[in-house]
């Protein structure tokens, strides 16, 4: 029988993976499961998905129909463990899941963990149900834990580090545990299989203490041997299943000299052959005396590095100062990813919407550039996100104080209370930018600024009469117009394809083409299938040549149009007005 079990919402973590082999080497038998596709299903509509009832009781029904098929499985185990978030939906997701565990299985122990607890270990504890937590690195704390607990060792639960337990009045949180730099160095190469997809990581860590993060090692990265990396790497290679390795390290180019030596190993063993890889990075460390460091962002091509996760977090000066210390400015971002797009490597990029002294200027010229560079095809980017301030971070000190937090409800309030759970939400001083960022909150519980909010964002900026703010406003307004024109032509021209394969079906069967004849043809299924699979195929095409074109410009354009026509029979001008749409017998009919 299993002794623990690990239970997930999205995916299986590589610190539950980490931690199971922990386990195991103490003898103890553990497993993971996970239940993303319950997830997946319920909440894939992101935040607003969280905030409505009925998502939240089907959800629940999910949670217990999956733990009674768990039970015929794993029997009844003596514990569970579970990574709980900070993060917006906790008391939604993770609070339920770990009720629904203690009302299955009343006599196992839960033991919880992640990043919850390192921003607000008590308040977590209290209200999620769990039986112990731990907070920090847990590989050694957790083990001694469990075999306290399970009689196979005898100790005090308090005097071990990371623990969060419900003392005889209090809840207790003893000091966070931490592995030291050795115990790291040293530690085994530890991956997670995802499909074709292998997940690590080569270090621990964050020197930049951004205003927002709760990372819980600050500081230098506590970094893994390189030689165990790259013999973890090679044995990777012997399982033909796996084509990509996802490199999870917060900064894992910030020590240049230290990414250049695994770069170089990864190009002489030839594994940039064998694998794909991507990687998370942030903007100062891909600079170089200030400038784009061209010399290892093409080390990073030549070793195989095709996609990267980059937190850019704003295209405005004073934005940037703010919210990540001034260690990189709009200017730079902007040609780091170029850059990087000149190599051929794909970027997803996370932006904030503003920190506490953020104007309406500012945020409107960071919204601007960034659809701007999607539009370019230079880099995606996720969309732009009212700050989140988790206990124990510099941005909610400072909120607090400055009476700048709100709740998911744009209600203006203080911090949590003391062992309680809540989100927060950062508000601008910026009186336009405030009202823009209660509305959104208001009306749709939501905090992510789309497309769909354009028009709300030109109205704000209007009524600022700041010509800046308006200057970016109009550029926003056009940049629309010019999309919604793009996706009115290439849904036109889709049409146009289809007419066009009919009709010449019609004429190799030798029937008159009239529209009555054309829906007497349609109604046999293998003609409308065949017709729609091929008109898809040139729809893809086009359109795919269609985005490619709007990248380019000058003789490489014209070729891409060339292609298009040549492909597809119907092109596009220079300037991305319609040509060569014929007119159908049937449309003119």
């Amino acid at each position: 029988m299993t002794e623990f079990v690990f239970v997930s919402l999205k995916g299986r973590p590589l610190g539950q993976e980490i931690l199971r082999k922990e386990l195991e080497k103490s003898g103890i038998s553990a497993r993971l499961v996970s239940m993303d596709t319950l997830y997946n299903n319920i909440f894939d509509k992101g935040e607003m998905a969280l905030s409505k009832r009925e998502n939240v009781y089907k959800f629940r029904e999910g949670v217990k129909s999956y733990l009674r098929l768990l039970r015929k499985s794993v029997g009844e185990p003596r514990f569970f463990g579970m990574t709980m978030f900070d993060t917006i939906g906790a008391k939604q997701t993770d609070f339920v899941v770990a009720q629904e565990i203690k009302k299955a299985f009343p006599n196992s122990t839960l033991i919880a963990g992640g990043p919850a607890f390192n921003s607000n270990p008590r308040g977590f504890l209290r209200e999620s149900g769990a039986d112990y937590a731990i907070r920090g690195e847990a590989e050694k704390s957790l083990v001694q834990l469990v075999k306290i607990l399970s009689g196979k060792e005898n100790g005090r639960i308090e005097k071990i580090p990371g623990i969060v337990y419900r003392g005889k009045r209090k809840i207790v949180a003893t000091k966070a545990a931490r592995l030291s730099l050795e115990e790291i160095r040293t530690a085994e190469f530890t991956y997670l299989k995802d499909g074709p997809v292998a997940i690590t990581y080569t270090e621990r860590g964050c020197p930049n203490a951004c205003v927002f993060c709760t990372v819980p090692r600050k500081g230098n990265p506590a970094k893994i041997d390189e030689k165990t990396i790259i013999e973890g790497i090679l044995a990777l290679a012997k399982n033909p299943e796996i084509k990509t390795i996802s490199l999870q390290d917060d900064q894992f180019f910030l020590d240049k000299e230290r990414a250049n030596r695994i770069l170089d190993e990864i190009i002489r063993l030839g594994l940039n052959k064998r694998f794909a890889f991507d990687t998370q990075a942030t903007v100062e460390s891909l600079l170089k005396n200030g400038k784009a460091d061209v010399q290892l962002i093409r080390k990073m091509k030549r070793a195989g590095i095709k996609g990267m996760a980059i937190g850019v977090e704003a295209f405005n000066n004073n934005m940037l100062r703010e919210l990540k210390g001034g260690r990189y400015t709009k200017e730079q971002a902007i040609e780091v990813l170029k850059e990087i797009r000149k190599f051929g490597i794909y970027t997803e990029n996370f932006m904030l919407a503003g920190g506490i002294e953020t104007r309406a200027r500012d945020f409107i010229e960071s919204y601007y550039t960034a659809l701007r560079l999607e539009q370019k095809g230079i880099a995606h980017f996720y969309p732009s996100v009212i700050v989140q301030a988790n206990k124990g971070t510099a941005i909610h000190t400072r909120a607090e104080k400055e009476n700048a937090l709100a709740t998911m409800n744009g209600r203006r309030v203080g911090a949590v209370k003391s062992g309680r759970t809540g989100t927060r939400m950062v508000l601008p001083k910026d009186e336009h930018l405030r009202a823009l960022f209660v509305e959104k909150l208001r009306r749709e519980k939501e905090r992510v600024f789309t497309s769909a909010d354009i028009p709300h964002i030109v109205k704000m900026a209007q009524n600022t009469k700041d010509p800046v703010a308006l200057k970016y406003a109009r550029k926003i307004q056009s940049m629309a117009g010019q999309r919604e024109a793009g996706r009115n032509l290439i849904e036109r021209i889709k049409g146009n394809l289809m007419e066009r394969i009919l009709e010449r079906e019609m004429k190799k069967a030798g029937i008159v083409i009239s529209r009555k004849s054309a829906q007497e043809f349609w109604k046999n299924p293998e003609n409308s299938e065949r017709i729609t699979a091929e008109g898809e195929h040139l729809y893809q095409a086009y359109r795919k040549l269609f985005v490619r074109a709007h990248t380019q410009k000058g003789i490489p354009r014209l070729r891409t149009i060339q292609e298009m026509k040549k492909i597809t029979g119907a092109g596009i001008t220079y300037n991305y007005q319609m040509k060569g749409i014929r007119k159908t017998k049937l449309r003119a009919k």
